[in-house]
């Protein structure tokens, strides 16, 4: 959970609520539908000992507690209907828990990876600009690994893009606490990177970098 540092409280806050909020969205209409359905039967329902009679509590209660497949035991089916019943809801819960966990995976998974994005940024700037890296990165590693530096940013943008289209909370996180997971500044920066390597390229003797710049500025939008 070290993702949770790179979250403002504030952000932090409205992600919790609204996972939470998407969590009950789903829950509570499954809850009211299955009590519904179980609720004209209960009289048929097998009950322990001093149960008492039941009414559109007990439904409820019988339907949360098979839907988080808890079931106590205290309220059971007892025709071959109802049980199956039970059984495709213990399923459907089961499946809606999967659901969420496999939803907050991938939401860390996005904010992993957009900020390792911001933080590969930073240290390859230096301090820097933009515009300094790409100086360095020609004089210093040649224009093959400058190539390829766009294209690692172009395929990261993309991702970072991608991922913030289907999980929208991933831009609620946006204003990080710790400046080098901030991601304006490492899109600033890129994009001095992209004008410096497009004008770079009208040069023949790093002419390479014009197929992969392009690449970049299609996607500096990504965030």
């Amino acid at each position: 959970m070290m993702w949770l540092w790179a979250v403002p409280g504030g952000a932090l806050i409205a992600v919790v609520v609204l996972v939470t909020g998407t969590f009950l969205a789903w829950i509570v209409p499954l809850v009211v539908g299955v009590a519904l359905v179980v609720w004209p039967h209960l009289d048929g329902y097998h009950r322990v000992a001093g149960y008492g009679p039941t009414g559109f509590d007990d439904a409820l209660y019988f339907s949360a507690g098979t839907l988080t497949v808890l079931g106590y035991g205290d309220l059971t089916p007892d025709t071959p209907a109802q049980k199956l019943l039970a059984v495709c809801v213990a399923a459907l819960g089961f499946a809606l828990f999967a659901a969420l966990a496999t939803y907050l995976i991938e939401l860390i998974t996005g904010l992993t990876v957009r900020n390792r994005f911001a933080l590969a940024v930073h240290d390859q700037v230096h301090g820097s600009d933009g515009v300094g890296l790409i100086v360095r990165s020609l004089t210093a590693e040649g224009v093959d690994i400058t190539r390829q530096r766009c294209a690692d940013w172009a395929a990261d943008l993309r991702a970072i893009e991608d991922t913030v289209r289907r999980y929208p909370l991933v831009a609620l996180t946006y204003r990080p606490r710790r400046p080098d997971y901030d991601l304006e500044p490492a899109l600033e920066h890129v994009i001095e990177a992209t004008v410096a390597a497009l004008l770079t390229a009208r040069c023949a003797t790093w002419r390479g970098l014009g197929p992969r710049a392009p690449a970049v500025a299609a996607r500096r939008r990504a965030g």
